[in-house]
């Protein structure tokens, strides 16, 4: 009913029609298409047919009825949600989520961006405790699994990819791994050679646009894999590991990176907690300043990110919250270093900077 309400309101209003000449064409009265209009009754059956031809559309039309979905609908869909779940409320975005994925319960693409959105935002969810992440992962899992399924070349390795990370998380171990390795076998990379062809066919603009994404992605990687070597080293070797993940994120101008917050979890296991005080200031810093696009970055300008600006800011938002509310940074309290970032991020909360 809301669907149809909207549809007649709208195709009519394109076409320069008031209700009373929409009336006229169909033989009924203006008051009958006004409660058309506000949902308050349907039209009868008989009436559909004139009516989708007054509105110039066809009955699929009328009734927004669509087998698939547009890739320009996805993604309308999904900044939909995804707004919802950060400007509204998580529950409200997934109540939305839900009322899309009756509608097209079967489209691959819906699947797969119901999967990712559930695995980003869940642990946004207010009080979002342990219980219910591992509850939203579960879901996210099936929906990517349903992908999985489908076999469609253009979204099981995205949704294989998704699955495992929230395995991952579920500690379902082996089924992570042996999807990983499956990803591992089909995976093929290819894009030196999409470069390179993009180069030869002089397409030198979207060849220079996917150097800045490849490049950013194999950086962002190198800085990850730091981290991750940091933790499985002796203790000696951590700090300088963690110390060169900092100095990539600083040479490029990686925004938000978290190397310093990473330092500065080393130092407080350490007990050293002025150095500590130090990096957790600087990763404030650079948290609060960064830019939430590329458009000013000297190498990586012509990235465009997915989330909007808003949905960003809310996003930094709830991770300077947490960081507020964190009580193993207490330590550091009365260092000078940490007492002025927590001013900065109560500065920025206030600010919503």
């Amino acid at each position: 009913m809301t669907q149809l309400k909207l549809r007649i309101a709208e195709n009519r209003r394109k076409l320069g029609l008031t209700q009373e000449q929409l009336a006229n064409q169909l033989g009924i009265s203006a008051g009958a298409v006004s409660k058309w209009e506000n949902g308050s009754t349907a039209p009868d059956i008989s009436l559909l047919p004139p009516l989708a031809r007054a509105l110039h559309i066809t009955l699929d039309e009328l009734f927004d009825f669509q087998i698939q979905l547009t890739p320009q609908a996805i993604k309308d869909i999904k900044d939909e949600v995804r707004t919802c779940m950060l400007q509204e409320s998580y529950a409200d975005g997934l109540r939305l989520l839900n009322h899309y994925l009756r509608q097209y319960p079967a489209n691959g693409s819906l699947l797969l961006s119901a999967g990712t959105l559930i695995m980003m935002y869940a642990p946004l969810a207010e009080n979002a405790d342990e219980a219910f992440i591992n509850e939203q992962y579960q879901k996210a899992a099936s929906y990517l699994q349903a992908v999985i399924d489908q076999q469609d070349p253009k979204l099981t390795n995205s949704a294989m990819f998704s699955k495992a990370y929230c395995l991952l998380s579920l500690q379902a171990y082996e089924e992570c791994e042996k999807l990983l390795k499956s990803l591992q076998e089909q995976t093929i990379d290819a894009s030196a050679i999409i470069l390179s062809l993009y180069e030869k066919q002089e397409r030198f603009e979207e060849a220079r646009h996917a150097c800045q994404g490849l490049l950013l992605q194999e950086i962002n990687k190198c800085i990850s894999t730091l981290s991750v070597l940091a933790r499985l080293s002796e203790d000696k070797e951590q700090m300088p590991l963690l110390v060169l993940s900092s100095q990539l994120e600083e040479l490029f101008q990686i925004p938000q990176g978290s190397s310093q917050l990473l330092l500065c979890h080393y130092c407080l296991s350490k007990q050293n907690y002025s150095e500590a005080a130090h990096y957790f200031k600087t990763y404030i810093e650079r948290t609060c300043i960064s830019s939430y696009n590329y458009d000013k970055h000297p190498i990586f300008k012509g990235i465009r990110l997915e989330v909007n600006e808003e949905n960003q800011r809310s996003v930094r938002k709830h991770l300077l919250e947490s960081l507020l509310k964190d009580e193993k940074y207490e330590v550091m309290s009365g260092y000078s270093d940490y007492d002025e970032a927590i001013q900065l991020i109560k500065t920025a909360i206030d600010n919503n900077v």
